[in-house]
């Protein structure tokens, strides 16, 4: 047992209290909503930015450029369906004074569910590998996951994600593009010859918005640990259209 307890927000913002996880049962994070807002002031190490998600159509609280980092990694995976920011404060058995807030929340579409803490390698330190400790002991007891987010792979990946995130939401004529992307992209026949320059050569500036929409969107598969030049090749994978 891992003795941690688990405060949670169900009815609102600033409304928190003791999660009995034993007579409860799981709460429903679809249900749950932030258990601080974070501030800051002459002293403090992050500027709070206020982040859209398209998977929740709501505005989350973070407190760093890195979580805003994550905040996109995790937009753009389709596994993930919903996100919560400052979800639970956690009182860790490791000493009286030790609270802690992981900065993420994240549910896959199998239901299963994982805590973040962002946190750059130079900053983790011995009492935060403790505080990662604690938080992953009091999430296996549960059911839930626990990771450390230290920022995407590579420099390149981070860009593209950012390039692609202006991108994200779904623009009416892109769902008019798809299907022309599609047989534009299936035209050059083996798989990964289309390329963004094949794209960018139709001179249709709402079709070159839609091949960034879907590579965003997971539809175009390319590799995003390269730099995005017209000759990246794309290749259509398709999904469901939502």
């Amino acid at each position: 047992m891992s003795d941690a307890v688990w405060f949670v927000a169900m009815e609102g913002p600033g409304r928190t209290g003791e999660w009995d996880w034993g007579s409860l049962g799981e709460p429903d994070p679809r249900e749950m909503h932030p258990v601080r807002r974070p501030n800051s002031g002459d002293f403090s190490r992050h500027i709070p930015v206020s982040a859209y998600s398209l998977k929740t159509h709501s505005h989350h609280e973070l407190e760093s450029a890195l979580e805003h980092e994550l905040l996109r990694v995790l937009e753009q995976r389709s596994d993930v369906v919903w996100l919560l920011a400052q979800p639970v404060r956690l009182h860790l058995p490791m000493d009286r004074r030790t609270t802690h807030v992981p900065d993420l929340l994240s549910v896959n579409a199998n239901g299963s569910v994982t805590l973040w803490d962002a946190r750059p390698g130079e900053r983790v330190d011995d009492r935060f590998e403790a505080v990662s400790a604690g938080t992953a002991a009091a999430c296996a007891e549960v059911g839930w996951n626990y990771e450390v987010f230290r920022g995407a792979q590579s420099r390149i990946l981070r860009l593209n994600l950012r390039w692609l995130h202006e991108d994200r939401r779904l623009r009416p004529w892109h769902r008019v593009k798809r299907d022309q992307l599609r047989s534009l992209l299936d035209r050059c026949g083996v798989p990964g010859t289309a390329t963004v320059g094949t794209v960018i050569e139709a001179e249709d500036p709402e079709l070159v918005s839609a091949m960034w929409h879907y590579i965003w969107a997971g539809e175009i598969v390319c590799d995003l640990e390269l730099h995005l030049r017209a000759e990246t090749a794309l290749t259509w994978v398709g999904c469901d259209e939502l």
